[in-house]
């Protein structure tokens, strides 16, 4: 029964995470195309940014919150810091962008160029993407226990995905050409600080030491890292599962599958 009342809390939370995640994503490719000129570019440096904050916020945080005996907490505090940096770039993006180009100068090389717009973008989207690197791992530490944790994360990544995947539709054929791109943006961290909000309460509630009393019952399994996202997140089996290799190519497959998708939206945007 625990987990239902589990499941019926983190499902809503995981497709509102992803949507966020890509609605923001429709957003900082947008606003990154306005400066850098260039569609192709903006969608490099922005997707680029993204995972590389994914990888990072995973590998830096992941094996902490692991261990941690909050995850609750771990969990809304990675969406606290996504919608603070998100409203924080809905307002700061385009004078930060303005400051880049004044330093490339008129005519830069294409090498420095190519340096900035990539290295520029990175290190603006790093503090959100580098929480959403971590909101996975905390999630699935948060659900994971004795039982079927392998199947707990399947379900926790498809939800992700599928949020993922409204965030792009609604983005850029209704949120971007509605709303434009800070109330976009805003919308988006309105819906991270709603996730935080959610699991907060369920934490007050006292599901976090049901969960702990529950884990007690059987040993721990399964608790393998993973490296993600509300909006667009990778797993990072290793060898721990025997279907780890379904999964990475799962994660390859969505990869490329979201590479496309956000082309196809900046498209339906531009339109």
């Amino acid at each position: 029964m625990e987990m239902d009342w589990v499941s019926f809390l983190t499902d809503p939370v995981t497709l509102a995470s992803g949507f966020a995640a890509l609605g923001s994503q429709i957003a900082w490719t947008q606003q990154a195309a306005l400066w850098l000129g260039h569609d192709g570019l903006a969608v490099l440096a922005v997707v680029g940014g993204f995972f590389g904050g994914l990888a990072l916020g995973g590998l830096a945080l992941g094996r902490r919150i692991d261990r941690s005996a909050d995850p609750a907490r771990w969990y809304a505090g990675c969406e606290l810091a996504i919608a603070l940096w998100s409203a924080v770039l809905a307002l700061g993006m385009a004078p930060a962008c303005r400051a880049l180009v004044q330093a490339l100068g008129p005519a830069p090389a294409g090498g420095v160029h190519a340096l900035v717009a990539l290295g520029g973008v990175f290190l603006l989207l790093l503090p959100a993407t580098v929480a959403m690197g971590a909101t996975l791992p905390a999630m699935q530490r948060l659900v994971a226990g004795p039982g079927q944790p392998a199947a707990a994360i399947g379900w926790l990544y498809a939800g992700n995905t599928a949020g993922a995947v409204l965030g792009v539709l609604a983005g850029a054929f209704w949120l971007l050409p509605t709303l434009g791109l800070a109330r976009t943006a805003g919308l988006c961290a309105l819906l991270n600080l709603a996730c935080a909000a959610g699991v907060l309460a369920w934490r007050r509630r006292g599901g976090a030491g049901r969960l702990r009393e529950r884990r007690r019952g059987g040993p721990a399994q399964g608790r393998g890292h993973a490296d993600g996202s509300g909006g667009a997140t990778e797993p990072r089996w290793g060898h721990q599962h025997a279907h780890g290799g379904a999964l990475r190519w799962g994660g390859v497959t969505k990869a490329v599958a979201h590479r496309h998708g956000l082309h196809c939206g900046l498209a339906g945007a531009r339109a």
